[in-house]
């Protein structure tokens, strides 16, 4: 039986290095939603403030301009919501591998 052990601990270390790896993930996935958050606060804003004087000063390129800035925000609008799809991936992911973690420990 003891050949069963090893091959038992060998998965342990394998789920124990996927976890791991997940809680790795999760902490660079921290980082970059704190570095969006910032950018939505100082990049977007600075942007749109941007956008609305020189629409207010009629700017001959105003259609353009509010293009642009249109298109600006739905890319933004499309990484927020493709980070956060990437988030809850993670999360389910890191929730399986606890069950997983758990199912061997009992």
């Amino acid at each position: 039986g003891n050949h069963h052990a090893d091959s038992i601990n060998q998965r342990c270390q394998q789920l124990q290095t996927k976890l791991d790896h997940l809680a790795s993930l999760a902490g660079r996935r921290k980082a970059k939603l704190i570095d969006l958050t910032a950018f939505e606060q100082e990049g977007i804003q600075n942007i749109t403030a941007l956008k609305e004087q020189l629409i207010a000063a009629n700017h001959d390129q105003s259609p353009a301009i509010q293009q642009r800035h249109a298109d600006v925000i739905a890319r933004w609008q499309k990484l927020l919501s493709d980070s956060n799809a990437r988030k809850q991936r993670l999360l389910l992911m890191q929730d399986q591998f606890k069950q997983i973690e758990e199912l061997f420990l009992m």
